[in-house]
């Protein structure tokens, strides 16, 4: 196997990271137009995360991670029937569902979290890149520039598939002085900037690709309401650092493998009539009656993975898989 095939393009991830990232893109990440994208980033809200720019410029426009996030799960509401009108109303309404997924889908530990490995700090890539054309504010985790990893597999296993590969990082090799025991090189490393002990963003990973604990999720009911659906126990922050800390420190595991989340839901907004127009209402005690009484009576509910819907177009963004 040509390990070296399994190399990430560090201009994709780069932008993704940054939000360097045009509107054709996006389009073409999730399935939908360059229309489509610019009506969704058109909205009072969600115009505020376009930063710079002109129309579509990817030099010096920036979207925010949140904006960005809006795009794949508007795409995936309209996936289930919705019309643009509404799915872009729902995110207006209730803008928060589209920054739940980040912290999970680009997780990062703090420096903190990581010793010794050198993962918490941060890379200005006007510094470490000089010639890449970016902006004083692109700052990414230094592991999304500087993160390098050797591919290994277990000694006896002559013929080795994508999933045999483990991903030996350069620090670590470095601490150990080499190989650990039983195990064997499979070439020199490659970048590999994404802490991903579970393989969610690996080349050929073709395992189910929904993650209770790690996933955000959010509910229409009866064409009516929206209802937020959280995780407390674990956070899925949390869950995600507990296995990298496991996997790449060696740290005990404080959860349970398979443990069972703790659950709530919480209703957000109204559907209005006119099928366009939301609004949110978190906190008002009639509405909320209403809308947890039509939660326990419900004639249908929309279940959106939104963790999921951005996460197939990051790897859509990092050419993993196709586009849709």
């Amino acid at each position: 196997m040509d390990t070296a095939k399994l190399e990430f393009d560090r201009e994709k991830v780069l932008a993704w990271w940054t939000g360097r990232i045009s509107n054709a893109e996006l389009a073409e990440w999730t399935g939908q137009t360059e229309r489509d994208v610019r009506y969704l980033l058109s909205g009072d809200y969600m115009r505020r995360g376009i930063m710079g720019g002109g129309r579509g410029s990817k030099t010096t426009r920036r979207l925010t991670r949140q904006a960005r996030n809006a795009v794949a799960i508007v795409a995936a509401l309209r996936k289930a029937g919705m019309t643009i009108e509404l799915a872009s109303s729902i995110l207006e309404a209730v803008p928060v569902i589209a920054s739940h997924p980040t912290e999970v889908v680009d997780f990062s530990p703090t420096a903190l979290e990581c010793n010794p490995a050198p993962y918490g700090f941060m890379s200005m890539l006007m510094h470490d890149d000089p010639n890449g054309g970016w902006l004083p504010q692109d700052n990414v985790p230094w592991h999304i520039m500087h993160r390098y990893c050797r591919p290994i597999a277990r000694i006896g296993k002559d013929i080795v598939s994508t999933g045999d590969i483990a991903w030996l990082s350069q620090w670590k090799e470095d601490i150990i002085g080499g190989i650990p025991h039983g195990w064997r090189s499979l070439g020199a490393p490659v970048y590999r900037p994404e802490i991903d002990p579970i393989g969610r963003y690996d080349f050929g990973n073709d395992q189910p690709d929904n993650h209770e604990i790690l996933d955000y999720h959010f509910h229409v009911v009866n064409g009516r309401w929206v209802f937020g659906r959280y995780i407390d126990i674990p956070e899925p922050r949390e869950y995600a650092l507990d296995i990298f800390q496991a996997a790449e420190l060696g740290l005990p595991q404080r959860f349970e493998k398979g443990v069972a989340p703790r659950i709530h839901i919480d209703p957000l907004a109204k559907i209005h009539r006119d099928g366009k127009t939301v609004t949110y209402f978190c906190g008002d005690d009639e509405e909320e009656a209403a809308a947890r009484k039509e939660w326990r009576d419900y004639r249908s509910k929309l279940d959106i993975n939104a963790s999921l819907a951005v996460r197939e177009m990051k790897r859509v963004a990092y050419g993993l898989i196709p586009p849709p």
